[in-house]
């Protein structure tokens, strides 16, 4: 697994099962694109509804729960700050 280096930190890239269920939710992202890291979610087409929809098939998909402290904006800002918050929860388990 690559790693990205941001400001502070370096974080695993996004998995391959991560990007297929988020995916699922980013109508305006190309089928033969893979979306950038600081790429926003709503420019690719993620809305409120779509949030929580995705927000509940990532909680199925890798059996975990986003804490309430999660729920926010800056959360689903981006792919890489959803998948940050992802990767956290499934290393506290």
């Amino acid at each position: 697994m690559t790693t990205q280096t941001t400001d502070s930190a370096v974080r695993p890239e996004p998995t391959d099962e991560f990007l297929a269920v988020l995916r699922e939710f980013l109508p305006a992202l190309p089928a033969d694109e893979r979306p950038a890291p600081d790429g926003a979610l709503a420019s690719y087409g993620l809305d409120s509804l779509g949030s929580i929809s995705l927000m509940l098939a990532l909680e199925e998909t890798f059996d975990m729960t986003f804490p309430e402290e999660q729920l926010s904006a800056d959360t689903f800002r981006t792919v890489g700050s959803l998948w940050q918050a992802v990767h956290e929860l499934r290393q506290a388990q």
